[in-house]
């Protein structure tokens, strides 16, 4: 690759997309990144490093030709990677059309050669490991059918002639910055990993280091044109000894609970049969139960006989690497039980207010503005505490009755959706420990918080904590348990132990079992509000506004929603 070329690296964005520009930035090459258009990706070290930004949608033949234009040489690693909640046709568009597009694009403007990053998921389960690139298809999920069909369309190009170009397939891919294995190390870190199954399917890494360097050695041979590569690490293990090996990385005992590897796979199957045609982001799902089940073990002589490709991180360095990244990055248990104790960072995202989009959304919202109008009369002009309020649901309307409003939040980013109102002065918004607020006992004269109790692992500190700051009342909402909530936790209980700590917590209650901790804080029941009969996750799938208010109105004309209505509002006083 001449340096006077410009060099196109798709999904630049993303932990293998942004350590290959930076690579190749550093080596004096002029490099343009796509990102995803309407993303939040945070882009200022490739800018630092003089790659030029783009927003490209991959999926969009003239967003292809246009991020190609004037490039010799094209790096494809933009993927639309496993989400619970993904539509099988964005996969398709992406994985699979895309890369048609940028094929066209690339040939249409001349580029000399392209490198597409595939991988080595459209194999699947390797019945006997291990592979080489001779292996039968065999994919396991839309993820890996879609990059199948995305790898086909782009060797009968390159072995057409129509345009040179490699195919690469990564084994798993991890190294400093990678969130995904930071999951297992977060879980072995705290001494609270299960092992479903025996532990004795093999796993394959490549540390991505070595892989931005076989991508280089891809584009670069010539011999590789029109071929297929695995790169991988140097050496593959049973799970067994991956999290032994990061166990004495991290200075704790190796995991020693196995559970059986069929309840999980069964519990997966129904709630994924259920929650999937609804459009609800299944708790728990197959694909997850997979890494326990399924060995994957690669032959990688051919990249080294072709390519030169020598792996030069071993197993050992890499997850020694990963962990002092981890740590030095406040990642791992010194930091983590803070780490746990905000929620509130979630539920004030852009991306979680999308939950409420649309008239559905929008009357959602209003019944619960209601609700709380309704109880907040007996405290005319309070200065309200908002525990958690950096969603912004509440705010406007609390400024406009004349309420003096402060917004609390566990980290600085939660204000996002109300950071106007407290640039403006018209509410105050202060950082804090949610288990140690930092006020004076009774600062309030009422205390609300919503969204937020069921995702608190110390609940009861919580309402401690709301109760010892509110002088006069506390308004509090909660999913109920004599509700269709009623199965959710056992779901997000195996998540847990499938992802670690990254899965947030979600736990329902009974209404006595609140209105009994707030009466060990001093403090008595008022009223309680239940709000609505079905899940918000149905009326959301089902995305009629005649349905849902005609469910809830009869609903509520019935007598069901004050019997299994969930979420509910409690308002408790001081006695």
């Amino acid at each position: 690759m001449e340096k006077d070329s410009t060099i196109l690296v798709t999904g630049a964005a993303g932990f293998t997309g942004k350590a290959l520009a930076l690579r190749l930035a550093s080596e004096g090459y002029r490099v343009r990144g796509t990102i995803r258009p309407g993303g939040n990706a945070d882009t200022r070290e490739l800018r630092a490093a003089g790659v030029e930004i783009v927003d490209s949608d991959i999926g969009n033949a003239e967003d292809c030709r246009s991020a190609v234009k004037g490039g010799r040489y094209v790096f494809n690693i933009a993927a639309m990677f496993r989400r619970a909640n993904g539509l099988d046709a964005e996969y398709d568009r992406i994985n699979r059309l895309g890369v048609i597009h940028l094929i066209d694009a690339a040939i249409a403007e001349g580029v000399e050669k392209m490198v597409h990053c595939s991988t080595i998921g459209v194999c699947g389960h390797i019945a006997r490991p291990p592979a080489d690139e001779t292996a039968p298809y065999n994919p396991g999920d839309i993820y890996q059918r879609t990059k199948l069909e995305g790898e086909k369309a782009a060797l009968e190009a390159f072995r057409s002639g129509r345009l040179r170009g490699t195919v690469v397939r990564p084994a798993a891919i991890y190294g400093p910055g990678d969130m995904r294995l930071l999951k297992l190390f977060r879980m072995i870190a705290k001494q609270r990993m299960i092992v479903f199954g025996n532990g004795k399917p093999t796993f394959h890494m490549v540390y991505i280091d070595d892989l931005v360097e076989g991508f280089i050695r891809a584009m670069e041979t010539k011999a590789a044109d029109g071929d297929v590569f695995i790169v991988a690490g140097g050496e593959y293990v049973p799970l067994n000894t991956l999290f032994a090996k990061i166990a004495a990385t991290l200075g704790v005992p190796p995991p020693r609970w196995h559970f059986p590897l069929w309840p999980v796979q069964f519990l997966g199957t129904i709630v994924e049969s259920i929650c999937v045609p609804l459009g609800i982001n299944p708790p728990i799902y197959r694909r997850r139960v997979d890494f326990f089940a399924k060995s994957r073990a690669f032959d990688i002589s051919k990249a080294r006989r072709v390519l030169g490709y020598v792996p030069a991180i071993s197993l050992d360095e890499g997850i020694r690497r990963m962990a002092e990244w981890a740590l030095a990055a406040d990642l791992l248990p010194a930091k983590a039980a803070q780490d746990a104790e905000m929620p509130d960072v979630m539920t004030s995202s852009q991306h979680y207010r999308t939950r409420f989009k649309g008239p559905v959304g929008d009357w959602f919202l209003k019944q619960q503005e209601e609700y709380l109008q309704h109880l907040l009369k007996a405290y005319p002009k309070a200065r309200i505490l908002d525990i958690g309020g950096g969603h912004g649901q509440y705010t406007g309307m609390l400024i406009r009755e004349g309420y003096e409003v402060t917004v609390l939040g566990s980290a600085p980013e939660a204000d996002a959706q109300i950071r106007n109102l407290v640039t403006s002065g018209k509410c105050r918004y202060v950082t804090g420990n949610l288990l140690a607020l930092p006020f004076e006992p009774q600062s309030f004269d009422l205390v609300i918080s919503f969204r937020l109790l069921a995702h608190v692992n110390d609940w009861q500190g919580f309402i401690r904590e709301t109760a010892r700051v509110a002088s006069r009342a506390v308004i509090i909402d909660f999913p109920v348990l004599r509700s269709f909530n009623l199965a959710y936790p056992l779901g997000f209980w195996f998540k847990r132990m499938l992802e670690g700590e990254t899965t947030r917590t979600f736990r329902v209650f009974s209404e006595s079992r609140i209105v009994d901790a707030y009466r060990q804080a001093g403090f008595t029941r008022r009223e309680c509000l239940h709000q609505f009969f079905l899940p918000m996750a149905v009326h959301r799938a089902v995305d009629a506004y005649a349905f849902s208010t005609g469910v809830e109105q009869w609903s509520r004309k019935l007598g069901l929603t004050r019997l299994f209505g969930s979420p509910a509002i409690l308002n408790v006083e001081r006695s």
